[in-house]
């Protein structure tokens, strides 16, 4: 009884997955945007290392 209700729930978890469309929110393909941007590009060169 316990190995059916355990995969009943990973089923359920699979339908609610992210393959597919949300129709009613199809616009909205970005869920947040942070306020402030952190830009990395010049943390990145900072560290390098020489090959």
């Amino acid at each position: 009884m316990r190995e059916h209700a355990v995969e009943a729930a990973v089923v359920g978890d699979e339908l609610d997955g992210g393959l597919f469309a949300h129709t009613r929110h199809a616009r909205n393909i970005v869920g947040r945007i942070a306020h402030e941007a952190f830009d990395i590009d010049h943390a990145a060169r900072h560290n390098a290392v020489a090959l």
